[in-house]
């Protein structure tokens, strides 16, 4: 058999780039509610725990959860 070479990698691009769509928002869920995978008092995730400490007046659960989907259509559309 002769090796023949391929003109791209045909039915797996659109599922591909579906996987990587999905990708984005599972991931920002995920760094929302568990942070790194330690919860301090009350159930926070350490992204909640670390933003609070920096400036305890304007991080609110509604600012994070704002900057959250705000960085996840930021990295949709790039």
């Amino acid at each position: 058999m002769i090796p023949q070479g391929a003109s791209g990698i045909g039915a797996w691009l659109p599922i591909m780039e579906m996987i990587a769509i999905v990708c984005i928002p599972v991931n920002a869920g995920i760094i929302y509610f568990a942070g790194d995978g330690t919860f301090y008092f009350n159930g926070t995730s350490s992204l909640e725990k670390f933003l609070v400490d920096l400036n305890e007046g304007q991080w609110t659960q509604r600012n994070i959860l704002i900057l959250v989907v705000l960085v996840e259509h930021a990295l949709l559309i790039i």
